[in-house]
């Protein structure tokens, strides 16, 4: 196991020192292709001069340098398409070692569990076996003090016996010719003495053999059981392995769209009923329309409801009927407590809407599927429609997430260039009437590396969290805006890593900006545990990453001597975004109040940002987050 490790890690440095090499070469393939066409540019300049210098009779140098135009053009392409390839192949090493890598911590941490079951299996014997020598030690003492018991009896009887015979055999000499004279007439006697005296010998001889066998024979009894113990251990230890190497080969492979998650720690989502936000169609009936209807549709179902149940013995052409007779029964909506009317405007509701929970309220209100899925799409998501800054699309990443007017930040003018103070980026209150605590911004693109430092430089920015990849399924989340190794120029910016921090769900950097000879520090903390299209199955780290966000937060503002709001990034900046401001913020007011207002939460958010909380997977994770969270204040 240990030569497998050591062959994966050789192979993750191989690739990183790849990658870092494919890195340099498309750079340099770049910049060449920058240098060229800069290079045919000016020869296209050169080509129109001497086109309004020269006559006719001029066109054979312009020939030419049209002939080294269209060289340089296929030379361009070529470029092109190398850099295309060596990208290509920059994201398949890193999706190769992040496969590595991921497989390299499941196997560390599966040697740690292995470590720690063997460690409670030596224990556990070590244990049991002091304990059942203790046992045999005791009963061993004890065999022993009573066989010690018995060999002094033996003795003191032996002594007893042999004095007894040595006086008989002194008064059986002065009288042995007494005996001899009488020896018919005390044969009788004799016999009688001598007999008991010889049985009580053998008794006593036989008695010590005995105890010298039994004593050889629990000796033996003792060592054969240690040893038959120690082999049904050893037994049971080698079919524990076989088992875990069967379940380990039978454990399938972990899937790309769950990445750095693990799969004993799944939260059984339960199966949710597809439905469609159908609330704002009923917003155009009127009252009294509604509850004439309701009678009469609704008895018309309980009637069909009890032709169904008559018919259930027919077949399935009698008991589907014609098409008419599907109906629906219209019932009086039930609306989120305290929330406005269905027919106000979309910035009144977002204004006064509220659904204030408990702790067990939420707790409750979390596990509710379809109650989730209705308030969700309850809330109006307050997209804006029109860009009103012309030419400003080309620095947004997608053309239907646009940065709402009211709240959008502002850059400084640059002179000559009308769009240079636009960026996708909005300010975000954070709870109770925290002004402007977040950035709401997309992954900044290619042309807006500089803009996106330009706004960290202006608002005094301390943090910034990152909750997407680079590439994901192949395609382009990110720029990438951070050094790759130590430092590295972004316009008028120096950018230069001073520490970097990695953890199982995000990476912590501590950044150095130099701008005009002022520097500044920030954190930067790079969350890749969010799965593609879809939420976290755990919401610890996230908990834990906004947890250290507010520490970095307040740490940075003493060292920097002020403090700025928190950028929060992701693609498009308003899913995940969405989930981790909603996610401190409603973290912020159950630690002050001990109740949390997601509706109030998601509405505040939706008014400076629109769209934030993209899906309902991420509106129920969001509720999940914050009901486990709640659990640490009971």
């Amino acid at each position: 196991m240990n030569l497998s490790l050591d062959t994966i890690l050789t192979n993750a440095r191989e690739l990183v020192s790849r990658l870092r090499r494919d890195d340099a070469t498309a750079d340099t393939t770049v910049s060449q292709a920058q240098y060229v066409q800069e290079r045919i540019l000016s020869m296209k300049q050169y080509g129109d001069d001497l086109a309004e210098l020269n006559d006719i009779s001029s066109h054979r140098p312009k020939t030419a340098i049209l002939y080294s135009i269209q060289k340089e053009n296929r030379l361009i392409k070529q470029l092109q398409k190398e850099n295309e390839e060596l990208k290509q192949l920059v994201t398949e090493h890193r999706s190769v070692l992040e496969k590595i890598m991921y497989k390299y911590r499941q196997h560390v941490q599966q040697l740690r569990l292995m470590e720690e079951k063997e460690k409670m299996a030596v224990q556990l014997f070590n244990a049991g076996l002091a304990q059942e020598v203790q046992e045999k030690a005791s009963k061993i003492q004890e065999m022993a003090s009573i066989m010690q018991r018995a060999i002094d009896i033996d003795e003191i009887n032996s002594a007893t016996q042999e004095e007894r015979i040595n006086a008989l055999l002194v008064e059986n000499r002065g009288l042995k010719e007494i005996l001899a004279v009488h020896e018919n007439m005390h044969q009788y006697e004799q016999l009688s003495t001598i007999i008991p005296q010889l049985y009580f010998k053998r008794h006593t001889d036989s008695t010590l053999i005995w105890t010298e066998n039994i004593l050889l024979l629990s000796i033996g009894t003792i060592v054969l059981f240690a040893v038959l113990t120690l082999v049904g251990v050893v037994y049971w230890c080698s079919k524990q392995q076989q088992q875990q190497h069967r379940l380990l080969k039978n454990q399938p492979e972990p899937s790309e769209l769950t990445p750095f998650s693990s799969t004993n720690n799944k939260i059984i989502k339960p199966k949710e009923i597809t439905l469609f936000p159908i609330a704002h169609k009923f917003a155009d009936l009127h009252a009294s329309d509604i509850t004439n209807d309701t009678y009469s549709l609704s008895s018309t179902s309980s009637s069909e409801h009890h032709t169904a149940k008559t018919s259930r013995n027919k077949n399935l052409l009698q008991r589907r009927g014609p098409n008419n007779a599907l109906t629906i029964s219209v019932t009086p909506v039930h609306l989120v407590l305290n929330s406005p009317p269905a027919d106000c405007s979309t910035d009144e509701y977002l204004q006064t809407a509220t659904r204030k929970l408990t702790i067990n309220e939420l707790h409750q209100h979390a596990q509710d599927t379809r109650s989730l899925y209705q308030e969700f799409w309850s809330v109006p998501t307050n997209h804006l429609e029109k860009l009103r800054i012309y030419g400003a699309g080309t620095k947004n990443r997608y053309g239907t997430i646009i940065a709402n007017e009211h709240s959008r930040v502002k850059l400084p003018e640059i002179a000559g260039d009308s769009i240079s103070s636009y960026i996708n980026a909005n300010y975000v209150n954070g709870w109770p009437n925290e002004y402007h605590a977040f950035i709401a911004t997309q992954g900044p693109l290619s042309n807006t590396v500089i803009d996106f430092y330009r706004m960290i430089w202006q608002e005094h920015v301390s943090v910034i969290v990152m909750i997407t990849r680079l590439f994901e399924k192949n395609k382009s989340k990110c720029e990438r805006y951070i050094p790759d190794s130590h430092s590295n120029q972004y316009g008028p910016f120096h950018v230069e890593i001073k520490s970097t921090i990695y953890r199982n769900d995000y990476e912590i950097r501590r950044l150095i900006i130099t701008f005009e000879n002022e520097q500044r520090e920030i954190d930067h903390y790079w969350y890749t545990a969010w799965p593609d299209q879809s939420s976290p199955d755990i919401a610890k780290p996230l908990i834990e990453l906004v947890d250290k966000v507010e520490n970095s937060r307040i740490e940075l503002s003493k060292i920097n001597n002020k403090s700025g709001p928190v950028v929060v990034h992701c693609s498009a900046g308003i899913g995940r975004t969405g989930c981790f401001i909603a996610l401190s913020n409603g973290i912020k007011q159950l630690n002050q109040e001990r109740v949390v207002d997601i509706v109030r939460i998601i509405c505040n958010l939706r008014r400076d940002r629109g769209g934030m909380i993209q899906t309902h997977d991420q509106y129920q994770f969001l509720y999940q987050a914050l009901s486990e969270y709640a659990r640490t204040l009971q």
